[in-house]
């Protein structure tokens, strides 16, 4: 018979349907009872009904072929890669929810229970009430709101103006402020990109192996070890024969950080630990240790995307330009640099309909503009918005 399915080193190598109909006609052609007589050609009913157990065929190999590839984890998604992710001990980081405060006004002494909803306009998203609150004698009250749904949903000052559950004595909702947007959920490439370094804890002691020891932990989005070997202190301030453990975000807490440290690397031989914060950390043996790493100062980017469009630009365009380059952007850990060109790559490779792009970039709502890329320190790193991504 004519070509065959395979699975060998090089992987699985399934057929096209052209391929399973000439087979199956070479099959029949081979037999006794059918021969050469017949007419297989595809407007026949034979050749019809040949076509159709091979689209079947096909749907199968098809299902075969993604089964195939789920166990890779470089090109799984989804449900698929967060199981395969599990088994080392990784896990996608979640989606956040926006929060700010909105103010509420009506009926003194009217009580506004937890979870009570408003939203923009008529069909807009949704904030949802974190504690009861009780209107004020003045007429109103403020309280703090989380979005309902999950990721950078914005929320612009004075955009929520729609009560949603109707309590008697609530009149009107607004918020003064911009909320805080949440961050999407990770993303299969930055996911990956973990689950890969985690390979490293394994090798204890080594630098890899701390950074992916403090990258697994639920606690820390981003991770970098900054290592002198030399003699001299090197052009970080790092002191002679010391490594300096980076984490983002700030405030967690130090035991955890040391213990993390401790178990990984203690002190690997002449080599001190060296950062802005300490702790005394027991190790296996009982013995105390001194532990020291720093926290990375988070850089607000500010992007402004100037575009030239076409016909072909949708309606939404904006917000998917600005999904994409928050993806993007979020995807950068510590010490990463911010690239013109790759933020304007991810907004043209998001949407159609973009003939030209002029990109502008600052850090911080008082910094100054700049249309060349930003060199981000060893220690910082730099995050990424929607509610600070404008495009014009």
């Amino acid at each position: 018979m004519g070509t065959s399915p395979s699975l060998t080193s090089a992987g699985l190598t399934v057929l096209t349907e052209d391929q399973i109909v000439e087979n199956i006609v070479e099959a029949l052609q081979g037999a006794t009872m059918w021969g050469t007589q017949l007419s297989y050609g595809s407007d026949s009913p034979v050749g019809q009904l040949i076509r159709a157990f091979a689209g079947q065929l096909v749907e199968v190999y098809d299902l075969q072929q993604a089964q195939h590839q789920a166990f890779n984890p470089r090109s799984a998604e989804g449900v698929t890669q967060d199981n395969l992710c599990e088994v080392v001990g990784v896990r996608r980081t979640a989606a956040t929810y926006s929060t700010g405060t909105i103010t509420c006004d009506g009926t003194p002494g009217t009580v506004l229970a937890a979870g009570k909803r408003a939203r923009i306009g008529s069909g807009g998203p949704m904030v949802a009430l974190d504690e009861a609150v009780t209107i004020g004698g003045g007429g109103t009250i403020d309280g703090t709101a989380t979005a309902v749904d999950a990721g950078p949903v914005e929320f612009g000052a004075t955009a929520i103006d729609t009560i949603v559950d109707a309590v008697a004595g609530w009149v009107s909702v607004t918020n003064a402020a911009d909320f805080t947007p949440g961050e999407p959920e990770e993303s299969s490439a930055v996911l990956e990109a973990r689950r890969s370094r985690s390979f490293a804890i394994s090798g204890s002691g080594t630098y890899f192996a701390i950074r992916a020891r403090l990258e697994a932990l639920d606690e820390v989005t981003a991770a970098a070890v900054i290592v002198n070997t030399t003699d001299a202190v090197d052009a970080y301030g790092l002191p002679p024969h010391t490594f300096m453990p980076v984490v983002w975000p700030t405030g967690i807490a130090d035991a955890t950080i040391a213990a993390a440290l401790v178990e990984i690397a203690g002190t690997p031989a002449g080599i001190a630990s060296y950062g802005s914060r300490y702790y005394y950390a027991t190790d296996s043996k009982g013995y105390q240790q001194i532990v020291r790493w720093s926290e990375a100062t988070e850089l607000e980017l500010y992007v402004e995307h100037t575009l030239v469009t076409t016909s072909a630009y949708p309606v939404g365009g904006d917000a998917l330009v600005k999904a994409a380059v928050v993806a993007l952007g979020n995807a950068l850990t510590i010490g990463d640099n911010v690239l013109i060109a790759a933020l304007e790559g991810a907004a043209i490779g998001a949407c159609p309909g973009i003939s030209a792009i002029a990109t502008r970039i600052k850090v911080g709502a008082g910094g100054a503009w700049q249309s060349t890329s930003l060199s981000v320190d060893y220690d910082e790193i730099a995050r990424f918005s929607a509610a600070r991504v404008t495009v014009l």
